[in-house]
C-alpha cells in the first residue's frame, strides 16, 4: 500500500498570462491524515508515555518520537496522542523518518487542544545538497506526515528530499519557522490539505529537480508564499483536478519563479482584489507573480461582481448561480434579471471572457450557449439542457452540450440587445460558479 493510500481516502522573457482570475477548484479532502491500522501502529504519548517502561502499544506508549522510531521494525506508523513534542519532552531533532514510516498526529486545532505539535530544530546533512540544514522534520526515504502542527523557529518545518513519489505532507498546520516546506532533489511527493502560514522566509520552497504535487493548500501570511527554483516542476493541479490553492497575503510576494520551467496555476486563488493583482519581477510589496527567470506562469484572475460585461450597457442582475456560489449539479440552470426584450443571449466559458470592440474575443472558451432563437427558454431562464455547445465558438456547428467538470469553477453572463438587434443594451456581470467533485 502506498503512503498515499494510507493516508485516507526570471529577467523576463516570457510571460503567457490568461485574462480574468482564478477560481477552478478540485475536491476538497477529508483527509486528517494517514490511515492508521491499530494493529501495527506505534503509539506516542509525551504526557502520560515512557521510553524506559512503554512498549509502544496503544494501552503502554513510549514518550518520545525519537525513541519509538529506533524500535519501530516492521512497524511503519506512528501515531502521536494530543500534545506537545519537543527538548523539553525528550525529543531529539530533526526528526528523521525511517523508509516509508509515517507520522500521525491528532489534529491541528490548537484552540480546543487537540493537536499534536512538534516544535523544534536540529541540523542533519543533506544527502542532495551536501551541507548542513536546521529541520524539524526530514523526510528522505518515502513515507511522510499527517494531521500534525510543525514548528521550526530557526530552520526549516519540514525538509523533504525523498525519492518516493508516495511521500506527502497531508492535513498538516506548518508555521513559526524560517521556512515552512522545503522540497529538493527527485522529491515528488504529495504536499495536500495544509495550513502553511506565518513563516518568516518562505511557506513553500519547491528547490533542485522536485516536482511535488499542491493541492488545496493554504498558504498564507508568509514572506513569499511559494519559490520555485532552477529545474523544479511542481504541479499545481492533477490530471483529473485543478489543484484549488489558497495563495494569499504573503508580504513580500505569492509566487516567485526564479527558473526556467512553465507552470500552470490556473486553479489557485489568490488576492481577492482584482485591481491590486500584479505581475512584476521582483518580489516585494505582496506582488502576486514575481517572474524572475525565463519561465511562463498561466493563471487567471476572479472577475469583478460589479461591472457588467459588456462596457456602457445596462446591468442586469445575475439570480443564479450568484455570484461565487457552489453548485452539485454538471447541468446547472442559469438565471438572470431579465428586462423583457425578446432578443437575449447567455453563455458558460471556461475562461473568462474578454470583450473587444466588435464583442467577445475569446469565443472558443465558450463551452454552453443559449440564445432567444431556440425553441427553448426564455429571456432570464434556461436550463442546461435548452443550450447548445459550440464547436471553436462556431454557433453553425453547434452539438448538444456536454455536462460540465466536476471540481473546476466556470465563469457566466448573459446580455441583451435593443429592439433592432444590432445594439447590446444590458448586461449582467460576469459571474462565476464552482462545480463540486
Amino acid at each position: 500500500m502506498s503512503f498515499i493510500d494510507r493516508f485516507c481516502i526570471v529577467p523576463l522573457r516570457v510571460v503567457t498570462i490568461v485574462a480574468g482570475i482564478v477560481l477552478v477548484g478540485c475536491g476538497v479532502s477529508t483527509s486528517s491524515g494517514p490511515s492508521i491500522n491499530q494493529v501495527d501502529a506505534t503509539y506516542v504519548d509525551s504526557v502520560m508515555g515512557s521510553d524506559i517502561s512503554g512498549t509502544g502499544n496503544q494501552s503502554n506508549p513510549f514518550k518520545t518520537i525519537t525513541y519509538a522510531i529506533t524500535v519501530l521494525g516492521s512497524r511503519k506508523s506512528i501515531e502521536l496522542s494530543p500534545g506537545e513534542y519537543n527538548a523539553a519532552t525528550g525529543e531529539t531533532f530533526p526528526i528523521s523518518l525511517p523508509q516509508g514510516a509515517i507520522i500521525h498526529g491528532s489534529g491541528t486545532d490548537i484552540s480546543s487542544g487537540g493537536y499534536s505539535r512538534i516544535s523544534g530544530s536540529g541540523t542533519f546533512v543533506s544527502t542532495y545538497l551536501g551541507q548542513s540544514q536546521l529541520a524539524a522534520v526530514v523526510i528522505q526515504h518515502g513515507g511522510g506526515i499527517g494531521a500534525l502542527v510543525v514548528e521550526a523557529p530557526n530552520g526549516v518545518g519540514i525538509w523533504d528530499e525523498s525519492d518516493k513519489s508516495e511521500s506527502g505532507v497531508i492535513s498538516c498546520l506548518v508555521q513559526a519557522s524560517q521556512h515552512g516546506i522545503v522540497t529538493v532533489g527527485t522529491s515528488a511527493s504529495k504536499v495536500q490539505n495544509n495550513v502553511i502560514q506565518g513563516n518568516i522566509s518562505s511557506g513553500i520552497q519547491v528547490l533542485g529537480n522536485s516536482s511535488p504535487t499542491l493541492i488545496q493548500n493554504k498558504i498564507l501570511l508568509n514572506g513569499v508564499g511559494v519559490t520555485v527554483g532552477l529545474g523544479a516542476r511542481p504541479l499545481f493541479k492533477t490530471a483529473d483536478d485543478y489543484g484549488m490553492n489558497t495563495i494569499s497575503g504573503n508580504s513580500a510576494c505569492n509566487l516567485r519563479v526564479l527558473g526556467e520551467g512553465d507552470l500552470d496555476v490556473v486553479g489557485t486563488i489568490w488576492d481577492t482584489d482584482v485591481f491590486s493583482f500584479v505581475v512584476a519581477t521582483t518580489c516585494v510589496g505582496g506582488t502576486n507573480i514575481s517572474l524572475e527567470g525565463i519561465g511562463t506562469v498561466i493563471y487567471q484572475l476572479v472577475p469583478t461582481s460589479t461591472s457588467p460585461l459588456f462596457g456602457g450597457t445596462r446591468k442586469l442582475n445575475l439570480i443564479s448561480p450568484v455570484f461565487g456560489a457552489t453548485t452539485i449539479s454538471q447541468e446547472p440552470a442559469i438565471s438572470w434579471d431579465a428586462s423583457g426584450t425578446q432578443i437575449a443571449a447567455a453563455a458558460i466559458f471556461d475562461r473568462p471572457p474578454i470583450v473587444g470592440p466588435s464583442g467577445i474575443v475569446n469565443t472558443d472558451s465558450i463551452i454552453w450557449y443559449w440564445y432567444s432563437g431556440l425553441s427553448v427558454g426564455a429571456p432570464g431562464f434556461a436550463n442546461f439542457s435548452d443550450g447548445i455547445s459550440l464547436n471553436a465558438g462556431n454557433l453553425s456547428n453547434a452539438s448538444p452540450p456536454q455536462a460540465l467538470q466536476k471540481g473546476r469553477s466556470y465563469y457566466w453572463a448573459a446580455w441583451e440587445w435593443d429592439p433592432t438587434g444590432q445594439v447590446i443594451a444590458a448586461s449582467t456581470n460576469i459571474g462565476f460558479f464552482t462545480v463540486l467533485p
